[in-house]
């Protein structure tokens, strides 16, 4: 199994990207924009780990 992840360097379109497969999950669209804002946290953000891969931190208070 082949395994992508984001990077600093992933381009992305100039709009909230959204996976096509989230469109058909029984999901509310609440949860939908939640995703594509916290996707979009993380690349402005600029949190990343020794490898390179982006992450969100949820510190817990």
């Amino acid at each position: 199994m082949e395994v992508e992840f984001m990077t600093a360097d992933t381009a992305l379109p100039p709009c909230m990207p959204l996976p096509r497969a989230m469109l058909r999950l029984p999901i509310s669209s609440t949860a939908k924009v939640m995703y594509a804002r916290m996707l979009d946290i993380v690349f402005l953000s600029g949190i990343e780990d020794a490898n390179g891969i982006l992450f969100i931190h949820f510190p817990i208070v």
